[in-house]
């Protein structure tokens, strides 16, 4: 009796081939929680939310990343993250095509450049996971 194709697709679903990756770190400051980031990987993307309040000040941005296969970004676009909670339009974005690298910063033309071999590329004013990306850059 051939199998019917629903068992493998359920099969497939049932799999964690295609179900996110998230991680949460608690921000506290002087014993009372102040924040946190996010992150939540599924497949080649990565979308990291950082919201942080110390004092009335703070971050609260949120960054999405598409990634190569040895987590380098290959581009990525960073929005705030508005009172409500919702995503705002996205205030910068880079993209590597090639060896150039496209910029976007808010509602302005695109800035293409040549990109040298062994640099990094990243976002401006990002996240801690952005800062952390750089560090593991540079260390390795």
């Amino acid at each position: 009796m051939p199998i019917p194709m629903i068992l493998p697709i359920a099969l497939l679903a049932a799999s964690n081939t295609f179900a996110p990756d998230t991680i949460t770190w608690v921000v506290d400051n002087h014993g009372r929680r102040a924040g946190e980031m996010t992150a939540v990987t599924v497949g080649d993307s990565l979308t990291v939310r950082w919201v942080y309040t110390d004092r009335n000040r703070g971050g609260r941005v949120e960054t999405r990343y598409q990634l190569a296969r040895d987590g380098s970004p290959l581009g990525g676009e960073q929005r705030p993250v508005l009172a409500d909670g919702s995503s705002g339009e996205v205030s910068e974005r880079f993209e590597i095509v090639g060896d150039s690298v496209r910029l976007t910063i808010g509602g302005g033309n695109p800035a293409t450049s040549a990109r040298a071999a062994g640099t990094y590329i990243g976002l401006r004013n990002g996240t801690p996971w952005e800062s952390a990306a750089l560090a593991r850059f540079l260390l390795a």
